[in-house]
Formats: C-alpha cells, structure tokens, sequence
C-alpha cells in the first residue's frame, strides 16, 4: 500500500520524511485506519505526490506491527504524563498555552516516551508535534521497525 507524506508542516518548513525514512529516524507513522487496513506484514510505498504528477516513490518498507495511538487535551494532568506549550491560534494570531497527553494502547505516555515518539515520527521537535496533532487525534501508529511503546 501507498503511504504519502507531505514535504512542507503548514508553519512553511520542510518536513524532510524521505530523508529521515531512508536514514531509518522515522520508525513510524500515524494514521486514522478506521476500516483497519493497516496490519503487520503490509509492504508499505512510501511517496511524496500521492496522486499528482509529482508523484515521488522514494523508499519501500514494511508493516513490522500497529499500536493504537490517541492524542488529546488534557487539563490539570499530571505534569509527568502531559506536555504543556505555548501555540498560536491559525485564525487570531493569538498565542496561549495548551496541555496534551498521549496513549498508546490505552497506557498514558509520560513526557520522555512523549518526547521519544514525537522524534521517532520525523518531527523535529516535540512542540511540532503537538502542532500537527493540535485538534487531537485517535488513530494508529504503523511501525516500520520492530519499536513499540
């Protein structure tokens, strides 16, 4: 199956997921697979351009296993077990703080193993990923290395 990555975040830098994928510092990414296509053993094509001209396939892979992965906002959580920033509305312009908590089949990550998956799915730092997953999310993580949480 085809995987597609974007090659810009929407704060304009680049994502450089081929690089990091083909280096072996991407070990995963998160996906919604509501209809739970994503199984191990499922060879994996992993592509920038999914669908256009630029279509790009640089690297092959595969499904080693999946875990389910749940992001959310949490208020007055433990600090242990949450990652508190400072984020920027898209709309306002207005900067305020916000606290996330993460689960990986139904164990809540403390801020280390937080820090070690937001790495280990190519962002550059733990603050981008909670950009990126700010509305909260609920999917899986698709492993391309025998890595679990």
């Amino acid at each position: 199956m085809i995987l597609g990555y974007k090659k810009w975040f929407p704060w304009k830098s680049l994502t450089n997921f081929a690089v990091k994928i083909i280096k072996g510092q991407k070990k995963h990414t998160i996906r919604y697979d509501v209809n739970n296509r994503w199984v191990a053993g499922r060879i994996i094509q992993h592509a920038y351009g999914v669908r256009t001209k630029q279509y790009d396939h640089f690297a092959n892979g595969e499904c080693k296993s999946t875990q389910r992965i749940r992001i959310f906002p949490s208020v007055g959580a433990n600090i242990n077990y949450s990652y508190t920033g400072m984020f920027t509305d898209k709309f306002s312009g207005i900067e305020y703080e916000s606290q996330f908590q993460v689960e990986v089949d139904s164990r809540v990550l403390n801020f280390m193993e937080i820090d070690k998956l937001a790495a280990n799915d190519g962002f550059d730092s733990t603050h981008d990923f909670f950009k990126w997953f700010f509305n909260g999310f609920e999917g899986k993580i698709i492993h391309f290395t025998d890595l679990k949480y």
